[in-house]
């Protein structure tokens, strides 16, 4: 199974066609099945750009923080994540994404 996570406020599109992304996450799996968070710029036309992350949180109650650059944004586009359940029953896998940002240019360290 799969989850979508949507904003769906429409986001104008970047003086430069250049967007970063950036979040907290928190994904931890009951199993250790290591799973990917899909972070995806899609736009009102043409096709979405897609980055997957790995990396978990190394325990539960840990946040990760990611920086994600997508370009060639050239229209309006929304912000969405997408996860992919565990592959048994047995397996819980945990998500929350937080402080979502979305600012023009390259993403830079800090």
């Amino acid at each position: 199974k799969k989850t979508d996570l949507i904003f769906e406020t429409m986001i104008r599109p970047p003086v430069g066609e250049v967007v970063c992304v950036s979040f907290n996450y928190k994904k931890y799996s009951s199993g250790g099945y290591r799973s990917a968070l899909t972070a995806i710029a899609w736009p009102l036309r043409g096709r979405p750009g897609m980055v997957s992350v790995f990396r978990d949180s190394p325990g539960q109650a840990a946040w990760v923080r990611a920086q994600i650059t997508f370009r060639e944004i050239d229209n309006q586009f929304l912000v969405m994540f997408r996860a992919r359940g565990p592959p048994t029953r047995d397996d819980i896998l945990r998500i929350a994404v937080d402080d979502v940002r979305v600012v023009e240019g390259v993403c830079r360290e800090g």
